[in-house]
């Protein structure tokens, strides 16, 4: 369980990576095209680093270093995913500056992949940004062709009891 000592009533969530972003429902992964985890954005990268979108808790870094789960401090959880079959690699051309249990902020550099190796090995490296427990938020979307790791993508409100 991860706690905080402070509570706010809203997140806000930017891109994780540099890129163009695309429409979640054109990934080609239908887990991700078809919201089954979760709904949210997806962007193609135009470099291999990977950083927090926000200040919070690093919950999950996937074993093969592809993903990785992080929570704010309002309970905001967003799942990070890098690339479709990814986990197919087992770990080779990724690497992770974090563990599990980390305390990040936003713009700290989570994960890092070999991007021109990746590319010419044809990976599809569409990195998507689900958020995992949207119950209980309001999402206010903000859309952009282009995007940088630095720029607001969504404010997540949680919703007042």
């Amino acid at each position: 369980m991860v706690t905080f000592k402070k509570k706010n009533t809203f997140t806000e969530a930017y891109a994780a990576v540099h890129g163009k972003i695309i429409d979640i429902g054109s990934v080609k992964d239908p887990t991700f095209a078809q919201k089954m985890i979760g709904d949210g954005i997806a962007i193609i990268p135009d470099q291999g680093i990977v950083t927090a979108p926000f200040d919070g808790v690093i919950i999950l870094i996937a074993e093969t270093l592809h993903a990785f789960g992080i929570c704010s401090e309002d309970g905001l959880e967003v799942l990070v995913h890098i690339g479709i079959d990814t986990v197919k690699r087992k770990g080779e051309g990724f690497h992770s500056s974090v563990q599990t249990g980390s305390r990040v902020k936003r713009g700290d550099k989570i994960l890092d992949f070999d991007y021109k190796r990746l590319l010419e090995d044809h990976v599809d490296l569409t990195t998507m940004m689900i958020l995992t427990n949207a119950n209980g938020y309001d999402i206010e979307g903000m859309q952009r062709e282009g995007v940088t790791e630095n720029e607001p993508m969504f404010l997540f409100r949680k919703r007042e009891l």
